[in-house]
């Protein structure tokens, strides 16, 4: 029988990474794999290490291969095996909060203990720690009332949100804005957003057990008014729906 030390394997390979090397259903194609310390950053690039990782819808489609941005193999994770020269492989996530612990020579405005996320889309965030580009990162105040989960989350929801609201069709003060999957993160971000421009929403859900309290949750974001799809095969409930709008809706 052959015994070895764990604390010696963990502190030379001190981090992880989630990854892949093909497409397919996340659920095969992923896995998982561990690498050493980071060396001292480069010129004008930064190591972080991540704090924070969401998993979005689509950073699933980019795992299944249908989604239109694509990621950039990794081949300098490991020495062998995947993440390596010989057999490269896509590292998860797209967004993310990371703590930076060194700044390379020539990398402004950065110090150890400052909060960045990502600039650069398919960053792969779902790994312990990463030698970053200085224009690939964008640094967060660190200001009472941003949580890490805020700040993990704030460059693929919100900007959407804010994308639809402002980017497509003009939208003045008192206009009602239409939406459906209300509860999700862009939808949230959508309802808020909309409140402060002093946008009315309404906004439609599915029905479940705890429809009162989600209702309530919305509300307070600054829903407007929130319906399930079945209301709508109310013809009580479509009236209503006009007198609210004016006839807009």
């Amino acid at each position: 029988m052959v015994f070895f030390s764990t604390r010696r394997l963990l502190a030379a390979f001190p981090n992880r990474a989630v990854v892949y090397s093909n497409h397919g259903d996340p659920s095969k194609v992923l896995t998982a794999v561990s690498y050493g310390s980071l060396p001292s950053p480069p010129k004008q690039t930064l190591n972080v290490r991540f704090l924070l990782a969401p998993i979005n819808p689509a950073d699933i489609n980019v795992i299944e291969g249908v989604y239109p941005a694509k990621p950039i193999p990794r081949q300098d994770l490991t020495r062998s095996g995947l993440g390596s020269s010989g057999t490269p492989a896509f590292v998860g996530g797209n967004e993310g909060l990371a703590l930076v612990e060194e700044v390379g020579v020539g990398v402004p405005g950065l110090k150890p203990g400052d909060w960045v996320v990502m600039t650069k889309p398919q960053a792969g965030t779902w790994c312990t720690t990463a030698n970053l580009g200085m224009d690939d990162v964008e640094k967060v105040p660190r200001v009472p009332g941003l949580s890490e989960v805020h700040a993990a989350t704030m460059t693929v929801n919100p900007p959407t949100a804010y994308n639809m609201l402002n980017e497509y069709l003009r939208l003045d003060e008192g206009d009602w804005v239409v939406q459906n999957g209300a509860n999700s993160a862009v939808g949230q971000a959508v309802i808020q957003i909309a409140a402060a421009r002093g946008l009315k929403t309404l906004n439609f859900v599915r029905s479940r057990d705890n429809l009162t309290q989600l209702v309530k949750e919305l509300e307070d974001l600054g829903a407007t008014k929130v319906l399930t799809y079945d209301a709508l095969s109310d013809k009580a409930v479509r009236k209503e729906i006009q007198e609210w709008t004016g006839g807009k809706v």
